[in-house]
């Protein structure tokens, strides 16, 4: 988990991995739908536990606005990312759907990471030149680095057989990431406000 400077920073971070999170509900609550038997109870079981963690991540982030410090809801936070990490693989091996959750979270993601380069993008209009020159450098930082995740997850998907674990690693390594790069686009476009 990142560190926050501002609740700016800490709200857009809980907004991508919410956005996430929803993504993987969703790819669940389909697959769900067309189940049946047995593994559909274990299934339903898992995503249920999942959704309330997803519920408790929310409430953690109601909590920080409601005026608490939002480093107090860290860690609340870091446990309900983790207890739906887990149910989130349990209802994969039960439903036997690793690569469903897996795309549906992927593109969560890279649809956060295509959103906040078009933001910068029209933040930097504003910039005066040497600086949006920073700012471009930046954003295609960005871009290139959200490009190779994109391959990188469609070579997991093909895969196809990978296992859980390597697949969570390649969501949380594209997360780092996309923060570093992410922080990097916010301090040039900061620095651009200065001057």
């Amino acid at each position: 988990m990142t560190a926050f400077a501002t609740r700016t920073e800490f709200y857009a971070w809980a907004a991508h991995r919410l956005a996430e999170l929803d993504a993987g509900l969703a790819a669940m609550e389909a697959e769900l739908a067309v189940s049946q038997g047995p593994p559909a109870t274990a299934s339903r079981l898992a995503m249920d536990t999942a959704r309330l963690w997803r519920d408790r991540f929310a409430a953690c982030i109601r909590l920080a606005d409601s005026g608490a410090a939002f480093r107090d809801a860290i860690p609340g936070l870091q446990e309900s990312w983790a207890q739906f990490e887990i149910a989130m693989e349990n209802w994969a091996l039960a439903a036997e759907q690793k690569n469903v959750a897996f795309d549906a979270r992927a593109k969560a993601l890279l649809g956060v990471w295509h959103a906040a380069a078009a933001a910068y993008k029209a933040q930097a209009l504003t910039a005066a030149g040497g600086q949006r020159t920073r700012i471009e450098a930046a954003i295609a930082r960005l871009e290139r680095d959200a490009a190779a995740y994109s391959e990188k997850f469609e070579d997991l998907k093909d895969a196809g057989k990978l296992s859980w674990v390597a697949m969570g690693q390649a969501l949380k390594d594209s997360r780092a990431v996309f923060e570093r790069d992410s922080d990097t686009a916010l301090a040039a476009l900061a620095d651009a406000r200065k001057h």
